[in-house]
Order: C-alpha cells, then sequence, then structure tokens
C-alpha cells in the first residue's frame, strides 16, 4: 500500500460513510475486528459497531457535510483533520433532536493493515448551538 492509497482509505469514513450514506463503503475500507478507540474511554468495536454509530448519525444528521482539511501519512498510519457541519433533525446518544446547526471538527488518527481501518484514535470538539 502507498501512502496515498493509505489515505484515501481513511477518508472513507467522511466521503463516502458520512456523505454519500453509503454504509457498504464500511465493509470496503474497516477490518472485520475493527477497533475505534473515542474520547472518555469510549470504544467501538467491528464492522457492525461502526455501522451502528454510522446509522445513528445519519438519522440524527442527515444533512451532515463532512471535509478532510488535511491528511498526512507514515507507514501504516494515517492522521486526519476533518469539519462536519449539519442540522440534527433527529435523536442521537439519548439526546433529543434540537434543529439548530452544529459543527464539529476532530483528528483521528488511523492505522491500515492491509488494505483496511484496522484501529481509529479520535479525538472530537463539538459546538451544538440547540444544547
Amino acid at each position: 500500500m502507498t501512502l496515498e492509497s493509505n489515505k484515501a482509505i481513511a477518508r472513507v469514513w467522511f466521503d463516502e460513510v458520512m456523505n454519500n450514506h453509503d454504509l457498504d463503503a464500511l465493509d470496503r475500507a474497516y477490518a472485520p475486528d475493527y477497533v475505534h478507540r473515542g474520547p472518555d474511554g469510549h470504544e467501538v468495536r467491528g464492522r457492525d459497531g461502526a455501522r451502528k454509530v454510522a446509522e445513528a448519525l445519519i438519522e440524527a444528521v442527515p444533512d451532515r457535510h463532512s471535509t478532510v482539511v488535511g491528511q498526512v501519512a507514515e507507514g501504516d498510519t494515517v492522521v486526519t483533520r476533518w469539519i462536519s457541519r449539519g442540522t440534527r433533525t433527529g435523536p442521537l446518544y439519548g439526546r433529543p433532536p434540537t434543529g439548530a446547526q452544529f459543527t464539529a471538527q476532530g483528528i483521528v488518527i488511523s492505522r491500515i493493515a492491509d488494505g483496511m481501518i484496522a484501529e481509529d484514535w479520535e479525538m472530537v470538539w463539538i459546538d451544538d448551538e440547540g444544547d
């Protein structure tokens, strides 16, 4: 795998899953034993776990648009800085819809193995004016 192909795989979540609502892209880009480690020790495991997160986000914010602001790759690691904007029209993680515009941004460090995302470590900052 080249550094550019690793970067492309790391963009799948943003370009294909979030922007195009293509949940099948998870099967093409994420390892079966994928692990996502987020803030406060939150973990998501496997493609099914990633799919549940994607479904919840798409339901809560169907107009969400994500932009990859920058990426750096070295070896099997890709660091992606991203920003997303949308309107919270559905429930999200037990919180009611707000109808408010929000901006989320973050940094995710992805480890690529055998052409798929094996692990992500992510930090996210959210400005949700409706809360």
